[in-house]
């Protein structure tokens, strides 16, 4: 299954949105990639967000919020997990087959 994320990252008090397709991927595996794994540090996350500078490795661009969500969305289980920087971490899905 496929996850789409939706990103806002903040830089020297600015923010920056950033929306991705990641193929065949579980939810964790999205969510460890950005917060844990290579798209966690500023030499790779620059890329993305199309600075020119060079970024050495480090935090300085600071991950403040994302939704991630299955595409499609499943009809049962876990189908998004979201971060706010305020609020925290969460996540919802339906435990039970609907009839709609």
């Amino acid at each position: 299954m496929d996850v789409k994320a939706k990103f806002k990252f903040k830089y020297k008090d600015r923010e920056y949105p950033y929306e991705i397709i990641m193929e065949d991927m579980t939810l964790d595996t999205a969510r460890y990639i950005w917060t844990e794994g290579n798209y966690s540090c500023d030499c790779n996350r620059a890329g993305f967000l199309g600075f020119d500078e060079d970024f050495d490795c480090g935090e300085d661009i600071e991950l403040i919020e994302y939704v991630m969500t299955y595409q499609p969305v499943p009809k049962v289980g876990l189908q998004t997990i979201w971060y706010d920087k305020e609020i925290g971490e969460g996540s919802f899905g339906n435990l039970e087959a609907s009839d709609e």
